[in-house]
């Protein structure tokens, strides 16, 4: 029962980071700077719900749900799943893609992202989640 309501919680937590996206568009803005992933963990309730620009390379990028209903502006979209690691930390995403826009394993991007923390708590211990809303990509040279 332990191991369905963990992957329950996941599940719902992807949901809502979904959801949250669709409502947030952004396009990156190069004259913002990026902020490091350690920091972000580190000082994470300040982040919550801010909008901020993370640089790194993506790792376990994986397709969630491959056919979401069409919106006005798009209508081919899947949501997907994936890391950012950067030197300091790695923080997991949550995306809508439209059309032909992919994120592959090795590629190293600029990303707008919304920070989420959720606190969950299990036999009064605090197991905080932070992830981060995907707004807005630019591909990096290697």
């Amino acid at each position: 029962m332990l191991g369905r309501s963990n992957k329950y919680t996941t599940l719902t937590q992807y949901v809502v980071l979904l959801a949250l996206g669709s409502f947030l568009n952004v396009s990156v803005s190069l004259a913002d700077e990026p902020i490091a992933i350690t920091k972000i963990l580190r000082d994470a309730d300040s982040y919550h719900l801010h909008s901020v620009l993370l640089k790194g390379k993506v790792r376990d990028a994986q397709v969630i749900a491959p056919f979401l209903p069409p919106v006005e502006g798009c209508s081919m979209r899947r949501a997907v799943t994936f890391f950012l690691d950067d030197e300091t930390g790695s923080i997991q995403v949550g995306a809508q893609l439209c059309g032909n826009q992919s994120i592959n394993n090795g590629d190293r991007v600029l990303i707008q992202a919304a920070i989420l923390v959720a606190h969950e708590y299990i036999e009064g211990e605090d197991r905080r989640t932070v992830a981060a809303i995907f707004q807005g990509m630019k591909p990096l040279g290697d």
